[in-house]
């Protein structure tokens, strides 16, 4: 599952992140921003992908064995 969230944030890439928002002077973020690496980010999700139907649907099977059964 590791190649599915790559590249993820270290927890300290993480933290440091929101503490760095919360910190930092108000000219300096943009309102309703996603940031990364404190650069604001584009805020559409690219139409394509690298990952074929079966990577997805084995990404998704993955996700749902480790999320609770329903009615837990």
């Amino acid at each position: 599952m590791k190649k599915w969230l790559e590249p993820m944030r270290t927890n300290w890439e993480g933290a440091e992140g929101i503490c760095w928002l919360c910190v930092a002077p108000r000219e300096q973020i943009e309102s309703g921003a996603f940031y990364l690496d404190r650069k604001p980010q584009a805020k559409t999700i690219a139409s394509w992908t690298s990952n074929t139907e079966k990577d997805v649907a084995d990404m998704v099977a993955a996700l749902q064995s480790l999320a609770p059964a329903s009615g837990s």
